[in-house]
């Protein structure tokens, strides 16, 4: 399946109001000039993290975007996320103009289901209920003793 030929990118709700759900994908050097836009504009309010950037672009493995707003006629409040080289996953809002986030490359069908991926193990895990912990317990606790056994020769031997 060609991807950007066929796929078309479903709406979802952010802040109230229908958007886009495109993702994007960026290089730092995108995200350097989008930022330095942002900055540079005084009636755009979400500026990224210019100094966070400046002090941590060697450690970024990937970036991707998605439309988070509208805050104006043509420009798009959005939500920057960052993978670092240590996982650490971090995200941010920039403002940016619409013709700006349409030039960037939609991410890839790998990138949007590994980014998915990422996003489900994020998710808390409930804890057992209280029969299935008391069977954990006394299962740990087997296997804590059948272990000592192993290690521990009897007198006999």
């Amino acid at each position: 399946m060609r991807w950007r030929n066929r796929f078309q990118w479903p709406r979802e709700v952010a802040g109230g109001r229908m958007f886009r759900s495109d993702i994007k994908v960026l290089a730092t050097t995108d995200l350097d000039r989008l930022t330095e836009a942002a900055v540079s504009n005084p009636r755009w309010s979400a500026e990224g993290r210019p100094d966070w950037l400046r002090r941590n672009r060697d450690e970024i493995k990937s970036i991707f975007m998605t439309i988070y707003g509208s805050e104006g006629r043509n420009v798009l409040r959005c939500l920057v996320m960052i993978k670092m080289n240590d996982d650490a996953t971090w995200k941010f809002t920039l403002d940016l103009d619409r013709a700006d986030f349409e030039r960037l490359p939609d991410a890839s069908p790998a990138q949007v289901v590994s980014l998915a991926h990422a996003h489900l193990y994020t998710y808390p895990s409930l804890d057992l209920d209280p029969e299935q912990q008391a069977g954990w317990d006394r299962a740990m606790e087997a296997a804590v003793q059948s272990a000592l056994k192993r290690e521990r020769p009897s007198a006999g031997e």
